[in-house]
Formats: C-alpha cells, structure tokens, sequence
C-alpha cells in the first residue's frame, strides 16, 4: 500500500513540476524581445541572468508561502477528522515543510534558468527582429 501511495505521490509531484517549468519557460521564451532590448540599452547578460533568477526565486518563495499556509491548514482539519477514531498529538510537519519550500526555491529557480541560457546564446538584432 505504501509503494502505491508513494507513486502516485511521485507522478503528482513530477506532473507538478513539468507544469512548472513549461509555464515559466513559456513565460521567458514569449518575452524574449523584452529581454533582447534591455541587452540592446545596456544590460549585461550577467544580470540579465540575475533578474532571471531573482523572479524564479520570488515565483518560488510565493509559492511556498501559500503551499505552507494551505498546506498546514488541510492538515489540522485532516487531524481533526481523524482525532475521533485515534487520539494523537498534531505537531506542525516542520521536515516536510522545510522540504517543500526548498524544492519549490529550486524548481523555480531551475525553470527559469535553464530556458535563459538557450536564449543568452543567440543574436540580439536577430531576437529584436523576431515576430511573435
């Protein structure tokens, strides 16, 4: 019973995941003339690639926040359900939060950053020109 619920856990989280990246990927590749322009006016890749990874960062820390909140409020309604068939103490899940917001900073971060590397590599006149 485990295995199963472990997987099923697993393909949700790698579900997720995908979904996080092809949407922030989506999101940096449909504002590739934005950033061909601040290249043109000046800015350097190097901080290109730091406002790149301070808005994943900042996706993540959102989302984490929310997660938590929502996160620890199912669980003590779940506790409270559940209280009437064992009695057991609720204590705050402070490992599995700390993971969740960790993995959240990374994948974040991780789909920002992978997609601005393609996008770094090539021309500036040519992204300019580039009809979307």
């Amino acid at each position: 019973m485990s295995i199963f619920l472990y997987g099923f856990v697993g393909v949700i989280t790698l579900i997720g995941c995908v979904n996080i990246f092809n949407t922030i990927s989506t999101n940096l590749i449909l504002r590739t003339r934005e950033l061909s322009v601040l290249r043109s006016v000046g800015m350097t890749r190097k901080g290109i690639r730091k406002m790149v990874s301070l808005e994943g960062v900042f996706y993540g820390a959102t989302a984490a926040v929310y997660g938590s909140v929502i996160g620890l409020g199912l669980s003590y309604l779940l506790f409270k359900i559940l209280i009437d068939l064992r009695e057991f103490p609720w204590t705050v899940p402070w490992n599995n939060v700390l993971t969740a917001v960790l993995g959240a900073l990374l994948i974040t971060w991780a789909a920002g950053y992978l997609p601005l590397k393609k996008i770094n590599g090539r021309n500036i006149v040519e992204q300019l020109r580039m009809e979307e």
